[in-house]
């Protein structure tokens, strides 16, 4: 998506699909260009190398689908080439294969994200860091800009110990909590861990178990004066 006028007051956008061509001994790299706005549609496909002079410089938004983006960077760097990812405000990642590490290297180039959003990204196995991603983890948290977090599938607290680290400025939160763990989850996010958050949706709970987390909180004194909604996506709180 595009921030100047041009593009906003048409409600128009521009999507691009991406990957690389692995097979070919130039690692050529092909995808497809949406062209759209609110009267029609059109897709153009790019068969062959892309120009190096294509630059989107107003890009805000970027949504990674089933990506082949490495833990070496590579694809990263061919993705600034035309997107300049410190332009990007809004990232969206949709893969069930998308890794920690591959997420550290992409945040390493994208300084200015504001809402992070994470859909199918397996977050229950264990993982381990390096010391190096450790060192990383600690650079990307000194100058995160990342305000709003959405984990839309099941997470457990490790992963979400990880998150808060590196988004050290989190102030809106919506999780999808492991059930066996959301006590646990509940009380580390309400606990002051996360000075900044004020907002936090619970994704996929019943009326039950909300009334048993409003249990939980004024008995444990977790935070007061909050507003607490139940909704069919699932509870919300706000204090």
């Amino acid at each position: 998506r595009f921030k100047s006028s041009l593009w906003t007051n048409q409600q128009w956008f521009l999507k691009r699909q991406h990957w690389s061509c692995d097979d070919d001994d130039d690692n050529d790299l092909a995808g497809i260009f949406h062209s759209i706005h609110s009267y029609r549609r059109k897709p153009y496909e790019l068969n062959h190398s892309i120009d190096s002079l294509i630059h989107f410089s107003n890009a805000s938004k970027l949504t990674l689908i089933e990506n082949d983006i490495e833990s070496s960077g590579r694809s990263i760097i061919n993705i600034n080439s035309f997107i300049p990812l410190i332009q990007v405000t809004h990232l969206v990642i949709r893969d069930a294969y998308f890794t920690i590490s591959q997420l550290i290297q992409l945040l390493r180039f994208s300084l200015n994200i504001q809402s992070l959003t994470l859909i199918d990204m397996v977050l229950m196995d264990k993982y381990t860091l390096s010391i190096e991603q450790i060192y990383q983890i600690r650079s990307i948290s000194k100058t995160s800009k990342v305000t709003e977090l959405s984990i839309q599938d099941d997470c457990s607290l490790s992963y979400l110990h990880f998150f808060v680290d590196l988004c050290s400025r989190l102030q809106r939160s919506k999780v999808v909590a492991v059930e066996s763990q959301v006590k646990s989850i509940v009380q580390f996010l309400l606990s002051g861990k996360v000075p900044n958050l004020f907002w936090l949706c619970l994704g996929k709970f019943t009326y039950e178990k909300s009334k048993q987390i409003q249990t939980m909180i004024d008995h444990d004194k977790l935070i007061f004066d909050y507003n607490i909604t139940d909704h069919y996506t699932g509870i919300y709180l706000w204090w």
